[in-house]
């Protein structure tokens, strides 16, 4: 992702993705309401000219079929962009709530993007890039103010500082979750990682749970099907391939796992998630 979003045009009816999360934080704006959704485990219901941003990590849900045309944008925050731009984004999070008087001029930005692709001509609407690159300028424009926005009002730290919650042992917890993250598709246990960190297995096993609010292999896992759910939308690799390919023994393992999460198959979540999108 180079650019500071990956931006999800939505012009056409499609099932929504079953609740999901990833790393990214996500801005979704909807033209068209008339659906339930599920942010961080609070319902509430989407109306037209809507606008939802999902901090990295949060589960949610747009609701399964919405009622008539489903129009909007979806935009994927680039995370590399966001810390070269605020060092310390990682450490923020995102509510509209934090300034209500600027969210009609987020939706602004939403809407012109949205009117950009909705005045293309129906045949460049299904090719990979249906603008010209002189469009392109103001495309960049609007979602570099769309990150503006982001930082600037709707972001952040919270009173209880990330940095100073793990105290003096941030360096070695880093320095796991950069390990794990890097290396999810190999065979990690917590003993090989507790020594990669040189901390005893049980420190290690303790401390983790308490810094990070997982178990280390509750966090492994979580790693493993974000990798997974990735690869499921954006390839046509085999099921098998993608469960090798990102750190499980197996495929029953594999779907075992998913199910257990998602509450479907990896192939009933891939039929899902496959729509025709037009992604920049």
């Amino acid at each position: 992702m180079d650019g500071p979003c990956k931006v999800i045009f939505i012009d056409d009816e499609w099932p929504h993705p079953p609740i999901h999360w990833h790393s990214n934080v996500e801005i979704n704006y909807f033209v068209d309401g008339g659906f339930n959704a599920t942010l961080e485990g609070e319902e509430f219901y989407v109306e037209n000219d809507s606008v939802i941003l999902v901090n990295s990590e949060a589960t949610h849900f747009f609701g399964e079929y919405p009622l008539g045309e489903q129009q909007g944008i979806t935009l994927v925050v680039s995370e590399p962009f966001m810390h070269r731009a605020c060092p310390d984004f990682a450490l923020r999070r995102l509510s509209l709530d934090y300034a209500p008087d600027r969210v009609e001029v987020l939706k602004g930005y939403c809407r012109e993007l949205f009117e950009m692709y909705r005045n293309c001509d129906p045949e460049k609407r299904r090719s990979e890039v249906p603008f010209e690159e002189y469009q392109m300028l103001k495309i960049r424009g609007l979602l570099n103010l769309i990150c503006y926005e982001m930082i600037e009002y709707f972001s952040r730290i919270e009173e209880q500082d990330f940095r100073n919650n793990l105290g003096q042992n941030v360096n070695w917890i880093q320095d796991a979750v950069t390990y794990i993250n890097d290396n999810y598709a190999s065979d990690l246990t917590l003993q090989s990682v507790a020594d990669q960190c040189g901390i005893s297995r049980e420190h290690f096993s303790r401390t983790f749970h308490k810094k990070v609010g997982m178990k280390f292999r509750e966090y492994l896992m979580r790693i493993r099907l974000q990798h997974a759910c990735n690869m499921l939308i954006y390839t046509n690799e085999r099921v098998l391939n993608i469960a090798v390919n990102t750190g499980f023994q197996g495929l029953r393992g594999f779907n075992r796992q998913f199910k257990e999460v998602f509450n479907i198959t990896p192939m009933e979540y891939r039929k899902a998630l496959k729509k025709k999108l037009n992604v920049l």
